[in-house]
Parts: structure tokens; sequence; C-alpha cells
């Protein structure tokens, strides 16, 4: 399935999820980007249920957590399965770095409270699709 209509939240320099503005069953399209690069290129289908408690579940270690060093990071099931990720935590920064399957490797930083935004902006979104 490939909508025609996505809605961006974030920036795909730095980390940004594009969401389709329609259910399909359970399931709903999600293309990941972070540093330029598609980390959903191979399964961009999320199964709905799945992924809203696994980003709750980050969101909430987002908003705890104070200092951590290479946490694992991005575990939202078999969409991300492509993608390995961790996160460190000081002072309110966040440097996150993922691997992907093809080999390419990224990483990036960004302020905690910008990354909390971006998980609250997706699981709204995701609410107002399923109530629409």
């Amino acid at each position: 399935m490939h909508s025609a209509q996505l809605k961006s939240i974030g920036n795909r320099r730095c980390l940004a999820f594009e969401i389709a503005e329609s259910i399909d069953g359970e399931l709903l399209e999600v293309n990941i980007w972070a540093c330029d690069e598609h980390l959903t290129y191979f399964d961009n289908q999320v199964h709905i249920p799945s992924f809203v408690y696994s980003m709750q579940r980050e969101y909430s270690f987002l908003r705890t957590a104070t200092t951590q060093q290479d946490h694992p990071f991005f575990v939202h099931g078999p969409t991300t399965d492509d993608v390995s990720g961790k996160i460190s935590i000081d002072d309110g920064t966040a440097k996150i770095s993922f691997t992907l399957r093809n080999g390419n490797q990224c990483s990036f930083t960004i302020e905690v409270q910008e990354l909390t935004q971006i998980y609250e902006r997706v699981l709204n979104q995701i609410d107002f699709i399923k109530n629409a």
C-alpha cells in the first residue's frame, strides 16, 4: 500500500515520521527517516496497536531518563527489524545512532525535549486517524 497523502512530523535530516492519512484494517503506512536515511525502506506497514504501545513505552522512557549510555532504542516491531538503534542521554541531550540492515549507519544529536515532542505528535496523529 502506498498512500498519496502523508503527514510529516519531524525533519528527515534528523528524525521524521511520515504517516498515511488512512488506515487499512490494523495497518498504517509509516515511513521513518533519520539522517536522510529511509529506515523503513523494506517494511513501512505498522501494526497499529503494537506500534502505538512501543512508541508510548519509548515516550515514557524519554520523559523520565536523565542519563543513559548506549540504551537500546527504536524497537517498534517488524517495521523496524531492519534497523538497530542506540540512544545515549546526557544533560537533556540525546545522541542517537542507527545501523541499517543494508550496512548504512547514521547518528545525530537532538534535545530530549524536541524528541519527546516528535513522539507526542506521532502518537496524537495516529490517535486522530484512528478516531476519524
